[in-house]
């Protein structure tokens, strides 16, 4: 629940882009062929429509499906046949390293504001993130 409630807080992919093959119409809004198209995981998963307080970190809220939500309302690996590869792989590396770091250290922000984020290939925090590690005496 925690992982996918910080997925949606801060996704990994900025925007994510595409190009239609041919000229595809919306109703209202037509997008001729080759025009650029971006869907950005970070607006989607803070849209109020699909998530109650999506700026609140809740993570009780991910417990169940929420069958109210549309397929795509979160997607932090992309989605569809361009979606990420490394999705499992990384789902997987994330959940141990949590699993392993939470067992062993209490982490606590140093620093009252949470850091600027920037954009490259990925979405990051610009500088250094300040924590106070404390043992929790295990192994």
């Amino acid at each position: 629940m925690v992982i996918r409630r910080s997925s949606a807080a801060v996704s990994t992919d900025r925007r994510i882009g595409r190009r239609p093959v041919q000229d595809l119409d919306l109703g209202p809004v037509v997008l001729p062929r080759d025009a650029p198209v971006f869907r950005e995981p970070f607006v989607t998963q803070r849209d109020q429509r699909w998530f109650d307080r999506p700026e609140e970190f809740s993570p009780g809220r991910w417990a169940e499906a929420a069958p109210q939500r549309p397929r795509f309302a979160w997607f932090p690996f992309g989605a569809g046949p361009r979606s990420c590869i490394g999705e499992h792989f990384g789902r997987l590396v994330l959940i141990l390293a949590v699993a392993t770091i939470a067992a062993r250290w209490r982490l606590t922000p140093t620093r009252p504001i949470s850091p600027a984020m920037r954009s490259l290939l990925t979405l990051k925090p610009r500088g250094a993130v300040w924590m106070l590690a404390q043992s929790r005496g295990k192994g």
